[in-house]
């Protein structure tokens, strides 16, 4: 600033200008200079000739990446732990293996797992914070290098967090995905770092999600920082529905390797000693879609001919009923002619006339049908089309005069839905005569 000569101008003026020109310490700490030199850390960049590859390990035939981060999905209550406890147990007979679980007690639960799945027990390590007021669990991030030295001190091959929601610190918001990136990435570091295998449990969250991904329950750094994704849900083809024990796996993102088939599980009951356990078994793999499995249900609409059957059940439920009265009303809904018309055939509506000559519909197994309800004999046994011909059936589009007439002429002395023909027409009309008969 030695070449600005400000001499020319008042000193008030000259010393407020000076104070409008940034110096060398202000633009650093203001323009993105090192703001970083404090805290030791300086920008690096590593040229791609300078990387050595490396092929990625799995287990369990490529759905586990060994050294990455892999979130297990799934909603409440299917058995995701017992995935977890059956993954551990396999481990564990071969190395040390550490499992996180804030949900499950030791004693009566993931112990009792552990040896029903045949781990071998002396490398199995339940993980817990503890201070002057008891255990607590560890939370992530401010934790992270807490489990990493365990991890060195006890040579583990794998981590267990079950379930991360409740392992995130207080000041962690589960639903902000920046939040969630800065608590995974001590677990990221350490399997990349250490070679481990780390895998936390995840809910699934309500809602009609169109990706599979985006059902992880929390923010969608969960599903975009792992490497791989497991679903763990029912098997739509368990015949026990709800209440079976049909598990399916499902792979939905895979960054190191291709997706894999679905395997099925079932639930079996396990025994340690005395204590009655469960444990998860591998049955074979599955064709079903991992995104179909996790899609919100889709309502099926009712089709014209459900919604006839469904109205004729219930106009019918009391006993028989006029034809007349009964197909008024199921105009009045909706129904067309020839849609009553098909699901009185497929239902077996039987039509049949009274004392007073007119018509009656009544279900084939209706308790109402007895003779002092319904007086006088069967002239249609088997309630077949063949005596609901309606005029929509013949091609009839246009109201004829003489067929509407007719039609009032027959109401009250025959079922309407019987037909004749038109005279130099050959047009259907419904007639006057018994049912089914022409006039």
């Amino acid at each position: 600033m030695s070449d600005l000569d400000l001499s020319h101008l008042p000193d008030d003026v000259a010393s407020h200008l000076l104070s409008k020109i940034p110096n060398t310490s202000t633009t650093a700490s203001r323009g993105g200079g090192d703001s970083s030199a404090s805290t030791g850390r300086r920008l690096q960049v590593t040229w791609a000739s300078q990387v050595k590859p490396e092929s990625v390990e799995f287990m369990e035939d490529g759905r586990i990446p060994i050294g990455k981060l892999t979130v297990l999905a799934g909603d409440p209550g299917l058995g995701k732990s017992q995935y977890t406890c059956l993954i551990a147990a396999k481990m564990s007979r071969s190395a040390r293996v550490l499992m996180l679980n804030a949900e499950d007690d030791e004693s009566d639960t993931l112990r009792p797992r552990m040896a029903a799945a045949g781990a071998n027990l002396e490398n199995v390590g339940f993980v817990k914070m503890r201070d002057e007021h008891g255990d607590d669990g560890l939370v992530l991030p401010d934790d992270g290098a807490q489990l990493r030295a365990k991890v060195e001190q006890t040579g583990a091959t794998l981590v267990v967090v079950d379930p991360i929601m409740a392992h995130l610190g207080g000041r962690v918001d589960g639903y902000r995905d920046q939040d969630v990136r800065r608590a995974l990435a001590p677990l990221h570091n350490m399997g990349s770092d250490l070679g481990v295998t780390v895998i936390v449990v995840a809910h699934l969250k309500k809602g009609a999600e169109q990706m599979a991904l985006n059902k992880i329950g929390g923010s969608i750094g969960f599903g975009a920082s792992a490497r791989n994704v497991l679903a763990f849900a029912r098997d739509p083809d368990d015949p026990d529905g709800d209440q079976g024990d049909r598990r399916i796996l499902g792979h939905i993102k895979g960054n190191n390797g291709r997706l894999q088939d679905a395997q099925l599980y079932q639930i079996e009951t396990a025994w340690d000693g005395f204590v009655e356990t469960s444990r998860l078994v591998y049955t074979g793999d599955s064709e079903q879609s991992v995104q179909d499995l996790l899609a919100p249900p889709q309502v099926k609409a009712p089709t014209k001919i459900e919604l006839a059957k469904e109205f004729l059940s219930k106009a019918l439920a009391q006993g028989p009923r006029s034809t007349l009265e009964v197909t008024s009303e199921a105009e009045a809904q909706g129904i067309s002619d020839r849609t009553l018309t098909r699901a009185r055939g497929d239902m077996g509506v039987r039509s049949e006339r009274g004392e007073d000559a007119r018509f009656y519909l009544s279900l084939p197994t209706s308790a109402n049908r007895t003779p002092a309800n319904l007086p006088g004999e069967s002239v249609v046994g088997t309630g077949g089309r063949q005596d609901t011909l309606s005029l929509s059936e013949f091609g009839s589009s246009e109201p004829n005069p003489e067929t509407s007439a007719m039609s009032a002429m027959s109401a009250n002395s025959a079922d309407p839905q019987g037909v004749a023909e038109v005279p130099g027409q050959g047009r259907p009309i419904p007639t006057a005569g018994p049912e089914g008969a022409s006039s």
